[in-house]
Parts: C-alpha cells; structure tokens; sequence
C-alpha cells in the first residue's frame, strides 16, 4: 500500500451520492410525500445517512438500524456538524444532476421548489441491490417517517441540536467528551516550583 496514495471516501463519489438521494426519495414516495424542498432532502439525506443523531439508542427503530449494520458508536457522529455543511453544500448539484438525467422532476409548489422522483429514478432505485443500498433504504425509511411531519422551521431546530453532540445523549456526545476531555488531563508531574 503506497503512502501517499489519497483516501477515497464514498461520499466524495458523485455517482454514490446520487444514487442515495433514488434511494431516500424512493423512501419518501413509499410513505406517499410526493416531493420535497432542497432544505428538507438536505436534512433528509444527511440523517439518513447518519439515522443515530435522530433515533433513540434504546428504541425500536435502533434495534432495526444496528441490524440494518449502522453502528452507534462509529467515529463519524463526533464531526457531524462538519460532515452536515459539507454534505448540504453539495446536494443542489446532485438534484440538478438527477434532473438532468431524467430521475427526478422540478416544480414550483406554493412559491417554492419541490423536487420529486421520476418513474425512471424508481425504476433505477429497484436495481440498487447491494447490501448499503438496502441499509441505506431502512435508515431514509426511518428517519422520514419520523421528520416527515415536523415543519421546516422545527426540522432546522432540531437538526441544529441533533448534530450539537455536546452535553446530549446521543452517539457522538460520548465521542466527544472523550476527545474534548484529552486536552484537560492534570499533568502527573506536579508543576515545577513544587518538586522538592
């Protein structure tokens, strides 16, 4: 293995996110929502993929993600609000993407833009049939039957609190006390004045 050779992340592959937004919005349309803002589809596909900020560790829905193979404890949930920003900043791209394609359609509903899977993106979304598409898809089941009602204003309100780990319960709190706890250690050498 080449030292300098440089780490590929599966979110950094266009043709990866793409075909988990099919899968979220395939997600959506089985719980008949008919489409949805870039705001929410952000919210929606960065929770999707990170469903342990939103469930509760002890619920049912939990049991079904860790057999789903999401884990908890990963290292990810510590830098959420980063991976959010990021993730968010990409995602008007990919829909323009899947537009382009003919997977996904536009329309302007009540002064603002609604974004909806086509026949052609679920008919593609079928044949995602690896064992992450499947984990994927139970995860975006989740979490939009548990987000799907809440407004816009109390989505934002909530995901700002969600991917805040400090001083919560959730996944990345434990993380995060741990790592922001590394830096406050006493010394075991007592200051210099007092060795005698």
């Amino acid at each position: 293995m080449e030292a300098d050779r440089p780490v590929v992340m599966p979110e950094d592959e266009v043709q990866f996110r793409l075909a988990q937004l099919l899968l979220l919005m395939e997600a959506m349309a089985g719980q008949g929502i008919a489409g949805a803002s870039l705001e929410r589809l952000g919210y929606y596909d960065f929770l999707s993929a990170n469903p342990f900020l939103v469930v509760e560790p002890d619920s049912r829905e939990a049991s079904r993600l860790r057999l789903a193979g999401f884990d908890p404890r990963a290292l990810s949930y510590g830098s959420s609000g980063q991976r959010f920003t990021s993730r968010r900043e990409r995602i008007q791209h990919d829909l323009s993407l899947l537009v382009a394609y003919g997977f996904c359609t536009v329309r302007n509903q009540e002064g603002g833009i609604i974004y909806s899977i086509t026949s052609s993106g679920r008919a593609l979304s079928s044949q995602l049939t690896t064992a992450y598409a499947a984990h994927f898809s139970t995860a975006a089941e989740i979490v939009v039957g548990k987000l799907r009602r809440l407004s816009d204003t109390r989505l934002r309100k909530d995901t700002a609190n969600w991917i805040r780990v400090e001083g919560t319960n959730r996944p990345g709190s434990a993380l995060a006390a741990v790592l922001g706890s590394m830096g406050r250690h006493p010394s075991p050498m007592p200051p210099r004045g007092e060795i005698g």
